[in-house]
């Protein structure tokens, strides 16, 4: 049997090709991998950003019941109008932010941080969902409470 030296053998041939499937699939992997990873990463970004959004607004409707119970308090119409005022303008923010997150969207909240012997410093949390994916988050649970607040605004 004659070997031709120009020819490389099958068995060569077949590791060559098993070799480069082997790299292409380890370059694939690889670039998914990444995908997911930056998709997880937006997905933990968000998950802070729900948490923290959460809480503020969990303190606006706190902030709404401490101003329905000074209400009696106040004599002066200035001051009732302004507690008022605060009530209606926090339930409007509170309804239209749990709005826009319930249907995925995007959505910039700013928390005033309030620090002693310091200027008022602002921070602005960003939820912004990817792509194709619509969050029904934990303070969608809120909801409760701020149809118990409505109610109670109904009667001013």
């Amino acid at each position: 049997m004659k070997h031709s030296l120009n020819r490389p053998s099958t068995g060569l041939l077949a590791f060559s090709v098993i070799f480069l499937a082997g790299i292409v699939l380890i370059f694939f992997q690889h670039s998914l991998f990444l995908k997911l990873k930056e998709k997880l990463e937006q997905q933990a970004k968000n998950e802070r950003s729900r948490m923290i959004i959460g809480e503020m607004i969990t303190r606006d409707l706190k902030q709404v019941e401490a101003n329905f119970f000074r209400l009696p308090t106040s004599n002066d119409p200035k001051a009732q109008r302004l507690f008022y005022d605060t009530i209606f303008s926090t339930i409007t923010r509170v309804r239209q932010s749990l709005a826009i997150i319930e249907k995925g969207g995007s959505i910039d909240y700013v928390i005033p941080l309030n620090l002693p012997q310091q200027d008022e410093m602002v921070t602005t949390v960003h939820f912004k969902p990817t792509t194709r994916e619509r969050y029904i988050l934990e303070i969608i649970d809120l909801r409760p409470k701020l149809v118990e607040i409505e109610e109670k605004t109904k009667t001013l």
